[in-house]
């Protein structure tokens, strides 16, 4: 049955594992977590974009329910919108209509439970052409470019709102040397936070879509931002996740579960060249070392 006391416990679970502790004044830095995947990262893409869902624990949970029982009513294992394009897409076979209903149903929990979604896109070229080719594949790649620059939209986010709390990251799981790139941009986040003085990035970690919601959702998002942002669209039975991206405002006229999307500078490759040249070699170690221990910092 979905939503049983199994999948409230395995949710738990996973919230543990992020937050450590349920105990009111240890976990207080540690209230939200960032929930990203990537779309677009492949070399052929011309944007790639990071995107996903800030939640809470009361936000998590409550999500975690309602999208399962939307993929056991849709009787699909998962939802990952590749598998709806065609020509190789799994589930290109759905019926139009019910394929307008999944996704209007995922675009309501979407919206209905995150405190707030968020996307960061960069043109794929440009970053291609300004970084050194051996940074790029080895130790900031789009992706890790990316998370940089979401991680500090939300730490923007949070000193513009007054929020004292620091976010922690839970990211899709990839293959081994974007999960390298992405444990030394947090790093790099992290030290360039404590030269500052203000922390708001907390722990890092990594985790399966298929057996994530969140994730799940991250990777609408993440999905549908780049669609969106690219030219291509979002037509035909894709257009009810528009909704993800619409206004909405409470009666004193306040945006309402905003989403909130940045597309990075032309110049915000020379400037992570400067943070790498500073910082890279011993953040490099460090990166390795973390992913050898496993896959939680």
């Amino acid at each position: 049955m979905v939503g049983n006391d199994h999948g409230r416990g395995q949710a738990e679970d996973l919230w543990f594992l992020m937050h450590h502790s349920d105990h009111p004044v240890r976990r207080r830095a540690l209230t939200a977590t960032c929930y990203l995947d990537d779309s677009g990262t492949e070399e052929q893409s011309t944007v790639v974009v990071i995107g996903g869902l800030m939640l809470d624990r009361a936000a998590f949970m409550l999500f975690d329910q309602r999208w399962r029982k939307m993929t056991h009513n849709h009787r699909i294992e998962s939802l990952h919108l590749t598998d709806f394009v065609r020509p190789y897409g799994k589930h290109i076979g759905m019926r139009r209509e019910l394929k307008i209903a999944l996704f209007t149903e995922a675009a309501r929990i979407i919206n209905s439970r995150k405190n707030y979604s968020i996307s960061v896109s960069l043109d794929h070229a440009k970053y291609k052409q300004a970084v050194p080719v051996q940074i790029y594949r080895q130790a900031l790649g789009p992706y890790g470019a990316a998370f940089i620059a979401a991680a500090l939209l939300n730490s923007q986010i949070a000193t513009t709102n007054g929020y004292p709390d620091r976010v922690a990251y839970l990211i899709d799981k990839t293959t081994p040397s974007v999960s390298e790139q992405i444990v030394m941009a947090h790093s790099l986040i992290r030290a360039s936070e404590k030269s500052l003085g203000l922390l708001r990035t907390a722990v890092l970690a990594f985790e399966s879509d298929v057996q994530n919601t969140a994730l799940q959702g991250s990777d609408a998002v993440a999905w549908s931002a780049r669609r969106k942002h690219s030219g291509d669209g979002l037509n035909n039975e894709f257009a009810p996740l528009k909704e993800i991206f619409r206004e909405r405002f409470a009666a004193d006229g306040k945006k309402m579960q905003p989403h909130i999307h940045y597309s990075m500078r032309d110049d915000a490759p020379e400037k992570l060249m400067a943070l790498l040249a500073a910082k890279g070699a011993e953040l490099s170690k460090e990166a390795r070392a973390l992913l050898a221990k496993g896959d939680k910092h």
